[in-house]
């Protein structure tokens, strides 16, 4: 058994207000009664206050007592909630915004969003419903969501049902300007939760289509995502980076290619700074065979 407070027993003076109150009690002394015919006042039952109140008072006691021991919070270990000595933790962080929107990958003839298609391999990868793919049960796993503003949706955990349940509620975000990316807050945000685990490894799993973009005047404090790398090399946590979208080549708008450049060029470096992958995956076959890949690997 474990206490989860490091020191409980300094609450323990709890316990002896009870004997305080008993003590003052007593020192007061017992009020008088008047009357003329003192043997009808002195019963042989008079033993049965005195023990009353002791017994009482005890109670009390104890209850301090049980109050000191639930503040405490004890703990028992669970030996089938034990952490495998090769378990993985790691957030998977998501980019949910506008532009997550674009139906341009095709399946089976017709062409999805790029949510639909990495929302259903995604699933895939963390539970194991369909091949590649064979499900990550001894693994504990985080979901961060973004667009502008980000959403911690889980920290790392083995109920992967819910995660599940997570990414299938999850949807792109259509509204300018909260519909732009930040990737800084989000990995910003992924650090913090997996910095509370106690596996032996740790990674992020960063799936995006663009360039950290977020405008200043919506978010004035947004941080640039070169600065979350920083962190996560000085913690020692690779980001993994999965870039998803068309190829910049393949645009014919100006703008559209030099912003997909400046995106795949960033999750590159992300990737590079701190000794994770860096993976393209411009269609739908490519990213299940990224994702695939990055499953293998890790």
């Amino acid at each position: 058994m474990t206490w989860e407070w490091a020191q409980p027993w300094a609450l323990a003076g709890l316990a002896l207000v009870p004997v305080w109150w008993l003590v003052r009690q007593r020192k007061r002394g017992r009020p008088a009664l008047l009357h003329p015919l003192v043997r009808y006042v002195s019963s042989p039952f008079a033993w049965r206050y005195s023990w009353r109140i002791v017994v009482g008072e005890a109670l009390w006691v104890l209850v301090a007592v049980i109050l000191v021991l639930a503040l405490a919070r004890p703990r028992w270990p669970d030996p089938a909630a034990r952490v495998s000595s090769r378990a993985l933790a790691w957030m998977l962080v998501v980019d949910i915004s506008g532009s997550m929107a674009e139906r341009d990958y095709p399946v089976d003839g017709t062409l999805e969003t790029r949510w639909q298609v990495a929302q259903r391999i995604l699933r895939s990868l963390v539970v194991g419903d369909q091949d590649p793919f064979v499900g990550r049960q001894d693994d504990l796993i985080g979901l961060v969501t973004f667009a502008v503003f980000v959403q911690d949706l889980a920290p790392p955990t083995r109920n992967h049902a819910a995660i599940r349940t997570l990414l299938e509620q999850a949807a792109p975000v259509s509204a300018p300007p909260e519909s732009a990316t930040n990737i800084g807050d989000a990995l910003i945000v992924a650090l913090h939760l997996l910095e509370r685990t106690q596996a032996p490894s740790r990674r992020i799993l960063l799936i995006s289509d663009g360039e950290h973009n977020v405008p200043a005047e919506i978010l004035p404090g947004a941080r640039h995502p070169f600065e979350a790398a920083q962190l996560a090399r000085a913690l020692q946590i690779p980001l993994d980076t999965v870039r998803i979208g068309p190829p910049p080549e393949a645009l014919s708008d100006s703008r559209l290619r030099r912003d997909a450049e400046i995106g795949r060029e960033t999750m590159r470096q992300l990737a590079a700074l701190t000794g994770g992958v860096a993976l393209d995956a411009p269609d739908t076959d490519s990213l299940l065979k990224t994702l695939a890949e990055w499953d293998r690997l890790s």
